[in-house]
């Protein structure tokens, strides 16, 4: 039997306790800018996730169309909180059943006498939502006489402040944050209750990682159950149902 010196016998068991670190995951998030604390909780909902999964995941923000064009042409590995049917609009990719997010959505006004019960209750307002919001505009661009989508949540809150739309439609995610910003000290802007709608969001992945797609929904459902889904978003005032 050959043997070994001890030093190459040691650096080899060295290399096999190692365990080899996955690829990382790099998902779009969209309408959520960098260096916002929306974008850093989802980060660490992502975070999180990759832990239990032995994956890293790293999010990028982007535009809807830019997302879901490297999406199905296999730039990205997966999209992170996203409308249910996307997979009919995009291809390649898969939706992980359980959902990443249910948010409220809301009518934000400077308008003190808005009236909001639901989606048809638009109808008599000039609206405002984001660009690529597809949900928004299948609820109301088909006979809304007034509607408007803006290339994001800041050109929206000008575009109210200006007058030029009575409501923008968007979440507290995104929204509280911003309006507690230096940049919007003192503004007007009400979020107008009851909420719209409440709308669940999923995790898409490329084909390339359908093995991962049953992981994923089961370390989804574990973050829920044991609690460290809603600490991480204790961070903020978004609630969570199920």
């Amino acid at each position: 039997m050959k043997s070994y010196p001890k030093i190459h016998l040691a650096i080899c068991l060295c290399l096999m306790a190692t365990p080899i670190m996955a690829e990382t995951l790099t998902f779009s998030l969209v309408g959520v800018d960098a260096h916002t604390k929306g974008f850093n909780i989802a980060q660490q909902l992502a975070d999180n996730l990759g832990d239990r999964c032995n994956q890293d995941i790293s999010l990028k923000s982007m535009p809807a169309k830019r997302a879901d064009k490297l999406l199905e042409a296999g730039d990205l590995d997966g999209a992170w909180s996203r409308v249910i049917g996307l997979e009919k609009r995009v291809k390649n990719i898969h939706r992980i059943i359980e959902p990443i997010a249910n948010h409220p959505y809301i009518a934000y006004s400077v308008k003190t006498d808005i009236k909001t019960a639901g989606w048809e209750s638009l109808q008599s307002y000039k609206v405002s939502y984001q660009r690529g919001w597809t949900v928004i505009a299948n609820h109301l661009a088909a006979d809304h006489p007034a509607l408007s989508a803006l290339q994001n949540a800041k050109a929206a809150i000008r575009f109210l402040q200006a007058g030029r739309a009575d409501v923008f439609i968007s979440i507290p995610y995104i929204m509280d944050d911003l309006l507690e910003s230096e940049e919007f000290t003192g503004n007007q802007i009400i979020a107008n209750q009851p909420p719209i709608d409440f709308l669940d969001l999923y995790n898409y992945l490329h084909t390339r990682h359908k093995a991962l797609e049953q992981p994923m929904q089961q370390c989804i459902l574990d973050m829920k159950l044991d609690g460290s889904y809603d600490r991480i978003r204790q961070t903020t005032d978004i609630r969570t149902y199920r």
